[in-house]
């Protein structure tokens, strides 16, 4: 056993030495470290699931990775974050990304965007089903929900997580109306928020969240999708433009470089196919056309 325990030693003694004379003789022998490229996710199923039997397997995890692919030359971290925690890495540190991020005049002042790589379903007012008689005053003619007026009564709580951006229609009103919010505490914050929804006797009125989301987490809490009600809000786009978001730093922007070239060659459709598997049947169709149509034709939905 000493006898191979020497001879594997004189075997590694052989190759530094080789390695040293190669670099005497000209051969290239730099050494160096690859920078890091954190990329922040929340916990956000089924965009980014971060638990569980099917970690990793959301949508956008699906998306990051595809984007991580094509980047050999950093070296990747995946992280967990609450949407807060997200946009503050972003804007403290040199070297974060997020696939996750909605654009906003205020993130663009310690945000760099990429060009959009997808268009994703956008926000509505979930509600209890049982609720809709008391809330159709707040309806217009063509059916969209005026949160604007139910806020202003003050009589009802709506649920929301911090740092995020709900949209252009609806996140100017929820401004408006703050002392009407309440924001539970964690990182699984819609889940709490839909826990409180359907409690008996509500502890909410009302939450905030993507279609896709809210079907999901009650899928996995037992909770009948029927159960609720969402409510698209007057003004509010029915699909809402994705972007990559990086550290204003010279890292963050070869990163950025690196995302536009793909979408720029047209794996938006790779996006969209991705994607499309996670959308119900009944949405699939209008969503791939959505996408194709604002992608091929530049027609915003």
């Amino acid at each position: 056993m000493l006898s191979d325990f020497w001879q594997r030693h004189a075997v590694r003694v052989i190759h530094l030495k080789l390695s040293v004379c190669l670099c005497l003789i000209g051969f290239s022998c730099t050494i160096y470290a690859k920078s890091e490229v954190q990329w922040l996710h929340p916990d956000f199923a089924p965009y980014h699931i971060v638990t569980g039997g099917h970690k990793g397997l959301g949508a956008l995890d699906m998306v990051e990775s595809s984007f991580v692919s094509v980047m050999p030359q950093f070296e990747h971290t995946l992280m967990t974050a609450t949407f807060s925690r997200l946009l503050h890495q972003i804007d403290t540190t040199d070297n974060a990304c997020s696939v996750t991020l909605l654009k906003t005049p205020e993130r663009e002042k310690y945000i760099l965007y990429s060009e959009p790589y997808l268009l994703v379903e956008g926000s509505r007012v979930i509600v209890r089903r049982e609720q809709l008689p008391q809330l159709q005053p707040y309806f217009t003619s063509a059916d969209r929900f005026d949160l604007n007026a139910f806020l202003a009564t003050q009589h009802f709580r709506v649920g929301i997580s911090p740092g995020r951006y709900y949209g252009d229609d609806i996140q100017p009103v929820l401004n408006m109306h703050e002392r009407q919010l309440v924001i539970p505490a964690g990182v699984a914050q819609l889940t709490h928020q839909l826990h409180m929804l359907l409690a008996d006797p509500p502890r909410l009125d009302a939450v905030i969240g993507l279609p896709l989301e809210v079907e999901y987490l009650l899928k996995n809490f037992h909770a009948s999708p029927e159960s609720v009600e969402m409510l698209t809000v007057i003004g509010e786009h029915s699909f809402q433009l994705a972007h990559v978001g990086c550290s204003q730093s010279a890292l963050g922007q070869e990163v950025i470089i690196q995302v536009n070239a793909r979408i720029a060659a047209g794996d938006w459709r790779e996006f969209t196919q991705i994607m499309a598997k996670y959308i119900p049947p009944s949405r699939r169709q209008l969503f791939e056309k959505v996408n194709n149509d604002y992608f091929s034709n530049h027609q915003y939905p």
